[in-house]
Order: structure tokens, then C-alpha cells, then sequence
């Protein structure tokens, strides 16, 4: 293969996904996968978007079978819109300020939490070490028929910090609730 085949090959594979720099409770991720989800209210309006960045492939099919894969690691990021009456907006690009729970004031914020499986899958990362504290998350595009795209910078709760990139594409699926299943 010749070196500029290697380079498309590369930028390809960036595309869809991602990439994470820096460590979370000392657990670095080679993103090979990512995937979004758009959040519907009960009348069918989008009121939320999360994106997966994950070191193993098909995450989509993970969300649409609740399944976490053994020995893997997962990005996710809750991006919410609360308004002044605190009911929750459509997604759109902009500046998401991390933070650990959802705020009741009225802003546009994103929640960061970093999942480690074991060969059981098991959490390994205590949820303090495991939850963004701070940072920035940019959702710089959303095509709802396409891909989110965007950067982020966030610092753990133990100190940790990571940043990188996102280029997830749609996911057509609810987001699960209850166990999981592991595999």
C-alpha cells in the first residue's frame, strides 16, 4: 500500500469517532468508534444528545443492545439545553460547559463520564474518579440525519484531563435504560 493510501486510510478511520489524548484514572483510550444519540421527549421533540466514543467497534449496535463489551473503555458526553422554566431544548452547536450533575439554572452544559470494563464486565473507575468535573465541550456541527462533530477538554475528578475530538455518526436508537448486557 502506498504511503499517501496509508494516509486516506488513516483519515478515514478518524472520521468516524474520534480521538482522546491524556488518561482517566490512569486509563488511556484509542478511540475506534463513536456513535450519537438524540434524546426525544414524549411528544417526539429531540431534548438531549449523547456521544460515545469508544475503543471497540460497532457502538451503535452496543446502545441497541444495552451491552457493555468486556475489557473496553467508553467516552460518553450528555449534552443538555435547560431552559429559563427548566424543561430541557433541542440540541445545537455551541459551547457546552462541563459539569457533574445536571444544573438547575438555565445554560447549555454537558456531562463527561468515562467507563472502564473489565473481562466481567465490571467498572473499574470509582464514579468520582470516572465523572467530568470541569472543562468545555464543543459541539461544533449537528446533522440530525448525519453526524455531530466536535473537540472537548474536560478534567476529572481526581485531576485527570483529557481532550480530543468527535465526529459520531447518528445512531437510530433509544437510549437504553436498566442493566446491561455484557459481551
Amino acid at each position: 500500500m502506498a504511503r499517501r493510501d496509508l494516509v486516506f486510510v488513516a483519515m478515514a478511520l478518524s472520521a468516524c469517532g474520534g480521538s482522546m489524548e491524556g488518561a482517566v484514572g490512569g486509563i488511556t483510550m484509542d478511540v475506534a468508534d463513536g456513535a450519537f444519540v438524540l434524546h426525544k421527549d414524549p411528544a417526539g421533540r429531540a431534548d438531549g444528545l449523547t456521544v460515545l466514543l469508544s475503543d471497540h467497534l460497532s457502538v451503535c449496535d452496543s446502545i441497541k443492545t444495552n451491552t457493555n463489551r468486556r475489557s473496553s473503555n467508553t467516552l460518553v458526553l450528555v449534552f443538555a439545553r435547560v431552559a429559563e422554566d427548566g424543561h430541557l431544548l433541542s440540541p445545537a452547536p455551541g459551547d457546552h460547559a462541563v459539569a457533574p450533575t445536571r444544573p438547575a439554572e438555565t445554560g447549555v452544559y454537558a456531562g463527561a463520564f468515562f467507563s472502564n470494563f473489565d473481562s466481567g464486565c465490571v467498572r473499574t473507575l470509582a464514579n468520582k474518579t470516572a465523572t467530568g468535573e470541569s472543562g468545555l465541550v464543543k459541539l461544533e456541527a449537528l446533522n440530525r440525519q448525519g453526524t455531530a462533530n466536535g473537540t472537548f477538554d474536560i478534567t476529572f475528578g481526581a485531576g485527570d484531563r483529557v481532550t480530543g475530538r468527535f465526529a459520531a455518526p447518528l445512531c437510530e436508537a433509544e437510549f437504553p435504560t436498566g442493566p446491561a448486557n455484557c459481551d
